[in-house]
């Protein structure tokens, strides 16, 4: 190994190990900035909101139960609070078996249903808009919640 390849080689460890360094040494930091998210956005429009309690209640249910942590992370997702404007789409989709969702068309609404379709919760065929099985799923999750929280 000649002495550039050493170099090189020692500038491509460097950045890892510094966040390693940083991610060990701000762990605390770090987990109680997690423990205060209560919302992410990300790419194409995607928001997600999470409420504290439930997921909490979600991964108490988990240790009950002694599921897997997959499990447990696919039940907190699917609690998850979307844009409230994909609710409305998921909503105005759910027990149809095909619609053209023209008021949901228009600028308002488009990025969200974009997001909707990018996730794989609505598929179009044609004009027509129809759920998928994720997301019927997604939105049964939804309802089953909001209902839930109506009863409490």
């Amino acid at each position: 190994m000649t002495t550039e390849s050493i170099v090189t080689l020692i500038g491509y460890l460097v950045w890892p190990g510094l966040l390693a360094f940083v991610v060990l040494y701000f762990r605390q930091n770090i987990a109680d900035l997690i423990d205060r998210i209560q919302s992410l956005e990300g790419p194409g429009d995607v928001k997600v909101s999470f409420d504290k309690r439930k997921v909490e209640q979600i991964v108490e249910e988990g240790k009950k139960e002694n599921a897997p942590a997959q499990v447990v992370a696919e039940r907190i997702v699917e609690q998850a609070v979307v844009d409230p404007k994909e609710l409305r789409i998921l909503r105005a989709l759910f027990g149809e078996d095909g619609r053209q969702l023209r008021q949901f068309l228009g600028s308002y609404y488009r990025d969200a249903l974009a997001s909707l379709v990018a996730k794989g919760y609505v598929k179009k065929d044609g004009r027509d808009f129809y759920l998928t099985d994720q997301g019927k799923k997604a939105t049964r999750a939804y309802l089953s919640n909001l209902l839930q929280e109506e009863s409490q």
